[in-house]
């Protein structure tokens, strides 16, 4: 590929030329060129009604009874309950709206909304977030498996567990959603679950536009290095340490927000090869328009742009396996709730 190209792209878009330069070659000039447009462009503002609570359909009526907020629905059967802000961010905040206040609905990319659809949850399964974050994907998750179900949450950040719970009490999600007290308490107690999601942290190349300070990040002088070295080592361990948790017969769901394929399809092939109990879990009936990645059934990798309302989303790798090996030694079904406090 022509070097000007990736110096163009990189001028343009205030990228580092390190990364454009990967872009291109594992996605291509156009697709890269693409992904560097919609890096400078402004993502929209996607929300998930919360199916606890509500329905899309009354949700968007209440937006615009409530606060005159006009939505689009997300053109996307990935993401049933998303719904787009029409005019962008309220110029109170999404924070002031009445339906906010309630519980409705949470603020969440369209993207975001199929990996909760990845892990295919079904009422009254348990499910393990292994890297919660502060719950936005273990809420979408909750609204799932309902009030039969669990979603245990894990993260090395108390802070965010803390801010987990917080919300989920407002969408009512308390008696659903818990968090483990630590990671050696779901070791002791055994726990297998239905389904286990590891939203790995990552490079975050697939929402710059979200981060304002993450270009400048990114040109740091051990940038390069930390996205195709630490990390990947830090999410092949990650991995590896969560699917000890999934039951027989359960599915293990990978996800980053990164473009970049050291983070993305390299620790699936990875896992491919040392994941010995498990094989992969295809994606059924995916629209066209939602492509499956390098040729294997079992990987998406969305990526951000600037189509229009509905269809924008920003990037994001996913990928599923099942566990096909009856173990011996765990308890297939958990047996309760006793070391998951907070």
């Amino acid at each position: 590929w022509p070097a000007d190209l990736v110096k163009a792209l990189a001028v343009q878009s205030s990228l580092p030329d390190w990364l454009v330069t990967h872009w291109v070659k594992e996605l291509g000039a156009i697709q890269a060129s693409s992904i560097a447009e919609a890096c400078a462009t402004k993502g929209p503002v996607s929300i998930r009604a919360n199916r606890l609570r509500t329905t899309a359909a009354q949700l968007r009526q209440d937006l615009e009874e409530e606060d005159g907020i006009q939505t689009v629905p997300a053109d996307d059967s990935m993401a049933p309950n998303g719904l787009v802000l029409a005019a962008g961010r309220p110029a109170g905040g999404v924070w002031a709206l009445k339906a906010y206040q309630r519980g409705d609905f949470e603020v969440q990319d369209i993207g975001s909304q199929h990996i909760a659809a990845a892990c295919d949850v079904q009422a009254g399964e348990w499910v393990l977030d292994y890297c919660a974050g502060n719950g936005g994907k273990a809420l979408a998750l909750a609204a799932e498996t309902g009030q039969a179900g669990r979603v245990v949450c894990w993260d090395i950040s108390s802070s965010r567990l803390q801010q987990l719970m917080t919300r989920a009490l407002r969408a009512g999600a308390q008696d659903i959603v818990s968090c483990a007290a630590s990671a050696e308490h779901l070791d002791s107690d055994g726990l297998l679950f239905d389904v286990v999601l590891v939203d790995a942290p990552c490079s975050s190349t697939g929402v710059i536009r979200r981060r304002v300070g993450l270009r400048a990040e990114l040109s740091g002088g051990d940038a390069q290095k930390t996205a195709l070295e630490v990390l990947p080592d830090l999410q092949k361990s990650i991995l590896s340490a969560a699917a000890h948790y999934v039951k027989p017969g359960g599915r293990l769901v990978y996800a980053t927000c990164s473009l970049l394929a050291a983070e993305n399809d390299d620790i699936a092939d990875w896992f491919d090869v040392n994941g010995n109990d498990f094989t992969a879990s295809p994606f059924q009936d995916e629209p066209t328009e939602h492509k499956l990645h390098s040729g294997q059934t079992n990987r998406k990798l969305l990526l951000p742009s600037s189509a229009p309302l509905g269809q924008n989303t920003d990037g994001f790798f996913i990928s599923r396996w099942v566990r096909c090996q009856q173990l011996a030694g765990r308890q297939s079904t958990p047996r309760s709730n006793t070391a998951i406090v907070y």
